[in-house]
C-alpha cells in the first residue's frame, strides 16, 4: 500500500551549485530572438530547441553561482525577513487604507484590516502547533486554513487600526520567538506536525508561512496602489525549491496525475535554479519530457495562485500538454 501523500516529504533538494552560464546564455538567446523578431528576421528552424537542449545538457540541477548566487539562510530567518517586510508596509499605511478591498479572488470581499486579522489567527495557530499556545481551530474547520480564522476576523474587525496593529505585532513576535526557540533544538526542524490538516516538517511549514506572508503583503500592496515586491534572493531560494518540489502534490490534488514522468524546470534570477523534477510523488527523476523556463518570482506567484498559468511568461520545449499540466500542479499554495 502506498504511504499517504505528505508535503513534508518535499524537502529542499541537496543540489550541487554550478555556473550560471547555461541559463544566462538562454536569456541572451531569448533577448536576441526578441530583437530579431522586432526586425522581422526569422531564425533558422529548430535553432531555439538545439541551443536550449545544449544549455540543459551543460547545466546540471543546482543553484547558480556568480552574479545570481544567494546566501544561505534558514527557514525561520526567511519567515522573519518576510514578516519585517509586511511590518514596514503596515507602518506606511494611513487609517483609511486599512479599509480598502483586496483584489485577490481568494480574498474577495476582504479588506486590508481583515487580512491582517486573519494573519493574527494564523500566528496564534502556528504558536500552538509548535507546542506553545492553546489556540485551536473551531470544530469542523481543522483542514480549512481560511475558515478557521473567520471567528478571529469577526472579533478583531471593529478594533481601531492602532489596536489591531498592536495585536498583530504581539502575535507575530510570539510566533517568531517560538519558531526560533524550536529551530534551535537539535533535529526539531525535521520533525513532523500537522497544520491545517496537512502534515509538514517544521522547516517546510516555515517556508509555507513565508509564502503566505509574502503573498498577503503583495495583496495589500495591490489594494493600496503600490507595486508588488519580490522576496530577497536567499528567501526565494527556499521558496522556489519548495514550489518546484511541490508540483507532484499539486498534480495529485488537481486530479492531473501524469504518472512516472519528469520535467526540467529552470527558474531564472536570484533565488532560482534548475531541477529535473519527477512528477509523481516518491518517484526518481528520469529523462525530462519537457523543459520549462520562467522567472523565479513569477513562478512563486503562480504557486501562490496570484498569477494565472496562462499569464506566466514561460519558454517551453517538448510536450506542451505536459507543460500545461505542470503549471496547473505548480499552483498549490492557496494563501
Amino acid at each position: 500500500m502506498n504511504e499517504p501523500v505528505e508535503p513534508s516529504d518535499l524537502e529542499p533538494s541537496d543540489l550541487e551549485p554550478s555556473g550560471p552560464a547555461a541559463i544566462e546564455g538562454l536569456l541572451s538567446l531569448e533577448r536576441a530572438v526578441a530583437a530579431r523578431s522586432a526586425r522581422k528576421v526569422v531564425l533558422p528552424s529548430g535553432l531555439s530547441g538545439r541551443v536550449l537542449g545544449s544549455a540543459v545538457a551543460a547545466r546540471p540541477a543546482g543553484r547558480p553561482t556568480g552574479a545570481w548566487a544567494t546566501d544561505e539562510i534558514g527557514p525561520v530567518e526567511a519567515l522573519s525577513r518576510t514578516v519585517d517586510d509586511l511590518a514596514t508596509l503596515l507602518d506606511e499605511l494611513d487609517d483609511p487604507q486599512w479599509d480598502l478591498p483586496l483584489a485577490a479572488d481568494l480574498l474577495a470581499g476582504w479588506t486590508v484590516r481583515e487580512v491582517v486579522a486573519h494573519l493574527v489567527a494564523v500566528e496564534d495557530y502556528q504558536t500552538a502547533v509548535l507546542g506553545h499556545g492553546d489556540w485551536t481551530p473551531p470544530a469542523g474547520t481543522e483542514a480549512d486554513h481560511m475558515a478557521m480564522t473567520l471567528p478571529t476576523v469577526e472579533q478583531l474587525r471593529p478594533l481601531p487600526v492602532a489596536d489591531l496593529r498592536a495585536r498583530w505585532d504581539r502575535a507575530v513576535a510570539t510566533s517568531l520567538a517560538v519558531a526560533r526557540a524550536e529551530a534551535a533544538r537539535p533535529g526539531r526542524l525535521q520533525e513532523r506536525l500537522t497544520f491545517a490538516g496537512i502534515p509538514f516538517r517544521v522547516a517546510t511549514l516555515m517556508v509555507v508561512r513565508t509564502f503566505e506572508i509574502w503573498t498577503h503583503t503583495d495583496d495589500i500592496r495591490r489594494a493600496v496602489g503600490r507595486p508588488v515586491d519580490a522576496p530577497d534572493g536567499p528567501s526565494l531560494t527556499l521558496m522556489s525549491d519548495l514550489a518546484v518540489n511541490a508540483v507532484p502534490l499539486g498534480l495529485a490534488l488537481s486530479g492531473r496525475a501524469v504518472g512516472k514522468r519528469t520535467a526540467r524546470i529552470v527558474l531564472t534570477g536570484p533565488g532560482g535554479g534548475a531541477w529535473s523534477q519527477p512528477l509523481a510523488i516518491g518517484e526518481a527523476a528520469g529523462e525530462p519530457e519537457v523543459v520549462l523556463v520562467a522567472d523565479v518570482v513569477d513562478f512563486c506567484r503562480l504557486a501562490a495562485k496570484r498569477l494565472p498559468a496562462d499569464e506566466l511568461v514561460c519558454h517551453v520545449e517538448g510536450d506542451e500538454k505536459l507543460a500545461a499540466d505542470v503549471l496547473v500542479g505548480a499552483a498549490v499554495f492557496a494563501a
